[in-house]
């Protein structure tokens, strides 16, 4: 992709709503034991796009990301806000700053995305557990070593099952490549507190964009 000057707001918006939409994602399976494949299956792909045309290639298809896209919404406009989901973008925000500087693990996470892409190849799902047990285990290996430290809240019969671990960690490292892509495309992490009124007017104009009768959006103060 070009660089970061030639990109647009709604290129960026992309990438933020998709670390929004793994954060979420995250939240549902630890409070709830729910495993939402729809907003879930986008953030996989991501993964394993590692040269895409431009942003929206690598999220598959236009109205991907917006789920993701109404989380932040919701953020810049609820009172009170979903502190627990702020602090899980903060976080992945802040261990795609430490990646940036570590080109070993860089070079890691590539080498072994492209080896489970050709894995995952012939599973019939990228959700299939046979991959995100593989996409897990890398999380652990690599980003899950740094500091600070992601602490997940929500009901310990969930978080104690496998299958659930497997997919809370895969989806951990979407959010890290969500937020790579972010700081790749000009995004910086005190944009989501002083660039509030940009990031709403984008996903706004994104949620409009990708639904033909879109209901009537909050309004930001």
């Amino acid at each position: 992709m070009s660089s970061a000057s030639t990109h647009s707001e709604r290129d960026r918006l992309l990438a933020i709503a998709g670390l929004y939409q793994a954060a979420a994602c995250v939240q549902a399976i630890a409070r709830h034991g729910r495993i939402e494949t729809a907003p879930m299956q986008p953030c996989i792909y991501s993964l394993f796009q590692f040269d895409p045309s431009d942003v929206p290639a690598v999220y598959e298809y236009a109205a991907a990301v917006r789920g993701g896209a109404q989380h932040l919404l919701d953020q810049l406009v609820s009172s009170p806000r979903d502190l627990e989901l702020t602090r899980y973008a903060i976080t992945l925000l802040k261990h795609a700053q430490q990646l940036s500087k570590r080109r070993d693990l860089l070079t890691r996470l590539r080498t072994e995305l492209e080896r489970i892409a050709a894995v995952c190849q012939h599973e019939s799902s990228l959700l299939d557990d046979t991959c995100l047990a593989q996409l897990a285990a890398l999380y652990s290996d690599t980003v899950g070593r740094l500091e600070p430290r992601i602490l997940i809240h929500g009901q310990a019969v969930y978080l104690k099952q496998t299958d659930n671990q497997h997919a809370v960690r895969a989806l951990l490292l979407t959010g890290v490549r969500a937020a790579i892509l972010w700081y790749q495309l000009g995004g910086r992490r005190w944009h989501i507190i002083f660039a509030r009124r940009r990031l709403y007017d984008a996903a706004r104009a994104y949620l409009a964009d990708t639904d033909t009768d879109p209901a009537a959006p909050p309004q930001l103060d």
